[in-house]
């Protein structure tokens, strides 16, 4: 198995994102680190995992299993919204949120970043499964 399919595989698995420390922890016994970085870097430029900077500026990869319709071929911008729970730090996609925003004239967006931080599901009500 390479180290691109092996990410993919652990992402989809834990559906969540995962930082490159965790998915080398995960796949250190397999794959030398230089490796992993390199296979998330070209899962990357494939826009086959997007990154997403949570609340402490730490880069987290997420599978693009969900946002396939947000790619374009000039940007890799993901028009959703991402969710970090505060209590569990869980980092997910949230494609089905609806939102929207307008910018001053004159100004056109390459990139954009948006996280919403505060209790996931599980966390707000602990007691209900999801």
């Amino acid at each position: 198995m390479k180290a691109s399919e092996a990410i993919l595989d652990l992402l989809l698995d834990q559906n969540q994102g995962l930082s490159q420390k965790d998915i080398t922890t995960h796949l250190a016994k397999k794959f030398h680190k230089v490796t992993i970085y390199r296979a998330i870097d070209q899962l990357i430029t494939q826009k086959k995992v997007h990154k997403v900077l949570d609340a402490q500026g730490i880069s987290r990869f997420m599978n693009c299993h969900e946002c396939d319709d947000h790619h374009s071929e000039t940007t890799t911008a993901h028009k959703h919204i991402h969710f970090e729970c505060s209590n569990c730090g869980v980092l997910e996609c949230l494609t089905a949120a609806k939102f929207s925003f307008e910018m001053p004239n004159g100004y056109k967006v390459a990139h954009f970043s948006f996280v919403v931080s505060g209790l996931c599901p599980n966390c707000h009500h602990p007691n209900q499964k999801s």
